[in-house]
């Protein structure tokens, strides 16, 4: 256990040092204060040309579209690919397994500091959006229902993440990795308009069976109903269970894939 937070330790010291993360972090906020506002502002002048009350509706909107893949999850998917596929680039792989750690125990540091970075862009995100959505809607308005929503969406962030770092390692190019993220957000992006126009069953199988367009289904949702969304405990249940499924099935895939990875 102690090889590994050594190893945690040493890729942390690598992240701090890496100029692209911190590029990714400052376009990533620059674009989403950009978008909050300019948001804000339509919101504000007019939705379908009826006026718009300023409150709670519109703290709520400004505030959960940030949260959306293709917000959020597009610059945590180009952040941790960055990462994630660093030694492959620098070679360094090889010098860790000559050191005595384990290919686990490197898999498993790479995925650690993979969900340090997701959880930074999120709490990053909130916090540009939270004052952001504040300054339009000229007051805070936070509820314990906005506080119920956006903390489903760290659990299923986690799984994204997870999910990025074993394409990441797996493909073990960072233009490759990169590529491989942003083109599924995008495409989820697309797929989640189509899939909610299908009416039945299917449709709502296929909505829940991705954390991607399980959270922007929610923040969606959330900003459609307006006040008093009610998300209920059976829908909970299951983006909590597929985020464990795909946590699990990720970090096991990828762990497996890195032990039979050729290093040179």
């Amino acid at each position: 256990m102690k090889k590994v937070f050594n190893l945690i330790s040493a890729d942390m010291g690598r992240l701090i040092k890496s100029k692209p993360v911190y590029i990714t972090l400052i376009i990533n906020v620059g674009l989403l204060a950009l978008n909050v506002l300019l948001l804000g502002w339509l919101l504000r002048s007019t939705t379908g040309g009826v006026e718009m009350d300023i409150g709670e509706e519109l703290f709520r909107l400004v505030l959960l579209s940030a949260f959306a893949s293709s917000n959020l999850g597009l610059f945590v998917g180009i952040a941790v690919s960055i990462f994630s596929s660093g030694d492959f680039a620098f070679n360094t792989f090889r010098n860790k397994i000559i050191a005595g750690n384990s290919r686990m125990k490197i898999y498993l540091s790479t995925l650690a500091v993979g969900l340090i970075i997701g959880m930074v862009f999120f709490v990053v995100n909130f916090i540009v959006s939270l004052f952001g959505a504040a300054i339009v809607s000229q007051g805070f308005h936070f509820t314990g229902e906005l506080i119920g929503i956006i903390a489903l969406f760290i659990p299923l962030y986690l799984a994204i993440t997870a999910t990025i770092v074993f394409v990441s390692m797996a493909v073990k190019s960072r233009a490759a990795g990169i590529g491989i993220n942003l083109g599924f957000v995008m495409f989820m992006s697309v797929a989640l308009v189509i899939i909610m126009a299908i009416p039945g069953r299917f449709a709502e199988i296929l909505l829940m069976s991705v954390p991607h367009s399980i959270v922007d289904r929610v923040a969606m949702q959330a900003m459609m109903m307006g006040e008093g969304t009610v998300i209920s405990g059976r829908f909970v249940g299951v983006a909590l269970l597929v985020s464990a499924i795909y946590f699990v099935v990720s970090t096991v895939l990828g762990a497996i894939k890195f032990k039979y990875t050729s290093i040179k």
